[in-house]
């Protein structure tokens, strides 16, 4: 793993209150909570799910931020 990764809950990033977690952070989400991530370097993350996860990518002109739900 490395980088980081910012996210904050919501269906958009808010990127001035988005939290970072860096490389070895834990990250606990909800079932069914809506979140965005993005990162402003290289990052690699490992994403473990019980049971659903979806995944949409959104690509936006000016950055690397995809969408997770």
């Amino acid at each position: 793993m490395s980088g980081a990764l910012r996210v904050s809950y919501g269906d958009q990033l808010d990127s001035a209150g988005a939290r970072t977690y860096p490389a070895g952070a834990f990250l606990y989400v909800p079932a069914g909570k809506a979140h965005t991530m993005g990162a402003d370097v290289n990052t690699i993350i490992i994403g473990i799910a019980t049971g659903p996860w979806k995944t949409h990518y959104e690509h936006a002109a000016s950055s690397s931020e995809h969408h997770h739900h």
